[in-house]
């Protein structure tokens, strides 16, 4: 069975289409960066300012589920992974379980699949990067890229704003005991209505830490807190 499942993965691994055929459900063809082209009409002639990517050269990573080495690199304004072919083209990988975990060699940076909430949405499936983990909870980051499609100036007074990829400000996340994960906490008042049996505790260590949410160290601190 072992087998069987690894033959399927590498099967599906190797016939994801790619960015350039991927369509809309419209028919409306898909740029390499995964936007429709209908964003970028009026500036045809210009490519978007940025990237849509943190690291925009492959990488070789490992699969868990797959014992060879690939080259990957993360798109994060798409948040999906994109791989060099047999035939050295661009493919996109799919969102699958059979490839939830892809840790870069290089930097040893842990990407997991998961299914999380945040103030937008709820059980939305992306990557997320594990940075610490202790006992049953994890505390997780998400790379953000924003695109902005730019407009053309209506008036004399005003310029063209061009397409550009933005970096947006890193978010985090909480996976507890129960395996549920969430916005990391932002306050001692959020990290108590979490925990509300721990509320004395809570106030008690984050007053005596001088706990900075804005912090990774902290934030590890947090969860050693937690784990105890």
């Amino acid at each position: 069975m072992k087998k069987y499942s690894l033959i399927l993965s590498c099967i599906i691994l190797f016939s994801i289409s790619s960015p350039a055929q991927k369509t809309e459900p419209t028919g409306k063809p898909i740029t390499p960066y995964n936007i429709p082209i209908n964003g970028l009409d009026q500036f045809s002639a210009q490519r978007p300012k940025g990237s849509p990517y943190i690291q925009p050269m492959f990488a070789q990573v490992k699969l868990e589920s797959i014992p060879t080495k690939a080259n990957m690199r993360y798109n994060a304004y798409s948040d999906l992974f994109e791989f060099i072919g047999i035939q050295n083209d661009t493919l996109i990988l799919d969102k699958i379980d059979d490839f939830s975990t892809i840790t870069f060699l290089g930097s040893n940076k842990k990407y997991k699949l998961v299914t999380y909430s945040n103030n937008l949405e709820k059980g939305h499936k992306g990557y997320l990067i594990e940075l610490y983990q202790k006992g049953n909870y994890t505390l997780y980051k998400r790379e953000w890229i924003s695109f902005y499609p730019g407009k053309k100036a209506k008036t004399s007074m005003e310029k063209d704003m061009s397409p550009k990829f933005n970096k947006e400000i890193d978010a985090f996340y909480l996976k507890d005991t129960n395996g549920n994960i969430s916005d990391f906490p932002e306050s001692k008042k959020q990290l108590a209505k979490l925990f509300p049996d721990k509320k004395e505790t809570i106030e008690n260590f984050v007053k005596e830490n001088k706990i900075d949410f804005d912090a990774d160290a902290d934030r590890i601190k947090i969860i050693d807190f937690l784990a105890k």
